[in-house]
């Protein structure tokens, strides 16, 4: 009996776990997404450094949604699929804004 409730009280923390998680990556996907799309929209005249910040911030969100998508357990599949929607969604929109402005390479000496 008592085993029992200690899996109860695993799988309580796990959906909770689970939920705050998903929580957390559609809040980095959000972001990200609106990092994109500033990017997208950003005069080509703009300043280097505000363009590559803005497109760090946009990849490190991207990069942490892929991290942490896997680590979900308790997602069905449509809800899984949203996420990988949206990550997806990202990638377009970052690889587009790198089509229109390619990353331009510094020589070091």
């Amino acid at each position: 009996m008592q085993h029992r409730l200690e899996l109860s009280k695993f799988a309580e923390l796990r959906a909770k776990t689970d939920r705050q998680l998903v929580a957390l990556i559609n809040k980095r996907l959000d972001a990200g997404l609106g990092f994109a799309l500033q990017l997208v929209e950003m005069d080509p005249r703009d300043s280097w450094s505000t363009l590559e910040e803005t497109r760090a911030h946009a990849e490190k969100a991207y990069e942490e949604a892929l991290l942490w998508i896997p680590t979900v357990s308790g997602l069905n599949h449509t809800s899984l699929a949203r996420l990988r929607r949206r990550l997806a969604e990202l990638r377009d929109l970052l690889d587009d804004a790198s089509a229109r402005r390619p990353v331009h390479m510094h020589a070091c000496s």
